[in-house]
């Protein structure tokens, strides 16, 4: 009897593990840079709209899943959830002038 539990215990533990890393494989997939965010799921019911939009990682901001509704005859959409997946980019820095150049072109310092 505590053998078939064990068993059973294992069992659940490896699916939640499958289920949780094919989960957050897919999403960061979803959420990978790209070019412009894209449709997951477009749905209408009872003149509700039901939209997921992936949105792309994007320098300094995370990808996510947007998931929300638009009510009949409302003008503007209500967020429901937000899944953040891939992590942002790095945002591309320019190194600091050198500070020899800088007096050198404003001309101060005694010139």
């Amino acid at each position: 009897m505590w053998r078939n539990r064990i068993i059973l215990t294992v069992s659940l533990m490896v699916f939640v593990y499958t289920l949780l890393a094919s989960t957050n494989s897919w999403l960061c997939r979803a959420t990978a840079p790209a070019p412009q965010p894209r449709a997951l799921l477009q749905l209408s019911m009872f003149g509700a709209r039901i939209s997921a939009t992936a949105w792309p990682a994007r320098p300094g901001t995370a990808g996510y899943i947007d998931l929300w509704v638009a009510p009949p005859g409302a003008g503007e959409y209500q967020p429901l959830l937000q899944v953040f997946g891939a992590p942002a980019l790095p945002v591309e820095q320019t190194p600091p002038p050198d500070p020899e150049q800088l007096l050198a072109s404003t001309g101060e310092c005694g010139e």
